[in-house]
């Protein structure tokens, strides 16, 4: 099962200098509102409509990985309920076994962070964990592909050898040919040998193993959670 990480935060919304609804003038319980009310009124309806994009923004963009808006609530002068921060959660979580699929998954994800017109700082940093991800994701590929075709030589190094290792004469008593078979079989491309290639494998993937295995670790150690 993937394992889903993700971050939390709010969202800050911008107010415009443009031009602001007119208010109603006029309290929930019919009080009429000061000058004072009435423009604390206009900007919450501003900071309201400025969440509201901001979140479908994050929404529309993360498609299958990102959860429903939820908003943060403030009330006005005027007795109504006005957005004024917002999150949807997201999965930014790999997909396990398939480092393609995990690569495809958290681009997604980082398109959905930085959707906004105006991405903040917690949605930034939600793009730079999943950049975290993709970079991990693209090693472990790496690592596959080395592994197969590091297999692939081997078996046909030592095929290699069996042909060239043909027996002769009475007793089965091997020629020089046979050596050569076995030996050849032993070596690979510019005379390094198997043994001598795996020991530089080892050697170079220890970094990054030990990087995705970092992570791993990091992203099952935080819960699921929103970005903003």
């Amino acid at each position: 099962m993937p394992n889903p990480y993700s971050v939390r935060g709010q969202a800050q919304a911008k107010q415009s200098g443009g031009a602001q609804a007119a208010g109603t003038g006029t309290a929930s319980d019919g009080t009429k509102l000061s000058d004072a009310q009435q423009q604390q009124v206009d900007k919450l309806k501003t900071v309201d409509r400025a969440v509201r994009a901001h979140e479908a923004a994050h929404k529309a963009a993360g498609g299958p990985y990102a959860g429903s808006e939820s908003f943060t609530f403030t009330t006005g002068p005027d007795g109504q309920h006005y957005a004024t921060a917002g999150e949807v959660a997201i999965d930014i979580g790999s997909i396990q076994g398939d480092p393609q699929a995990t690569i495809t998954k958290l681009e997604t994800v980082r398109r959905a962070a930085l959707a906004p017109a105006d991405p903040s700082g917690q949605d930034r940093a939600v793009a730079a964990q999943a950049q975290a991800g993709i970079v991990a994701a693209q090693g472990e590929e790496a690592k596959q592909k080395t592994q197969a075709d590091g297999g692939t030589s081997s078996s046909e190094g030592a095929n290699s050898g069996t042909a060239n290792g043909d027996t002769t004469g009475s007793g089965g008593a091997s020629d020089s040919g046979g050596t050569a078979g076995v030996e050849a079989g032993r070596v690979g491309t510019g005379g390094v040998t198997i043994r001598q290639g795996a020991a530089a494998y080892r050697k170079s993937q220890g970094a990054l193993d030990a990087s995705i295995v970092q992570a791993a670790q990091a992203a099952a150690a935080q819960p699921l959670a929103l970005i903003a």
